[in-house]
């Protein structure tokens, strides 16, 4: 809420509370049958109403002039976002169009091969994936050890040698 509002209905608020001092002593005038006063504290009333009436409206005023604010500022927002689609949208054609008349150097079966220092080719120096079960070098604190698919250590024995016969 702008400032405006808060203030006016505050101000509304607080002359409407203001409006039972002079109502509590007007009824106590009426009981005593004292018109003088209850004729004095009917004026302190009506003067207390118009004042909540005055910031009613002031009131109702801001919030309207807020309502149209608050209206014109989302339809700027909709045309800046409009906007900055149609942006975007341009943009990704024109690369789009960029790519498609670029020629094509290489293609993508065929991927090229870095040599290292080493005069090897990356497709070399590749690890095979197809063993499940990968030696470490030995260390110094350690005895080799062997890890399996699922990550758990078994140790290997170097002199255990195997052969099949069929």
């Amino acid at each position: 809420m702008i400032a405006k509002t808060t203030g006016n209905l505050i101000g509304a608020n607080v002359a409407m509370n203001e409006i039972r001092t002079p109502m509590k002593v007007f009824k106590e005038a009426r009981a005593r049958g004292d018109t003088a006063t209850m004729k004095r504290a009917m004026g302190y009333v009506e003067a207390f109403n118009e004042d909540a009436w005055e910031y009613k409206a002031k009131a109702d005023e801001a919030l309207k002039e807020e309502a149209v604010e608050a209206k014109e500022k989302e339809r700027l927002e909709r045309e800046e976002l409009a906007e900055r689609i149609k942006e975007n949208h341009t943009e990704t054609e024109e690369k789009l169009e960029e790519a498609c008349k670029s020629p094509v150097s290489e293609s993508p079966s065929e991927p090229q091969e870095e040599k290292d220092g080493d005069g090897n080719t990356d497709s070399e120096i590749e690890l095979s994936t197809e063993h499940t079960d990968v030696e470490l070098p030995k260390s110094a604190s350690d005895a080799p050890v062997t890890y399996t698919k699922t990550g758990k250590t078994v140790p290997s024995n170097p002199e255990i040698k195997f052969s099949v016969t069929v």
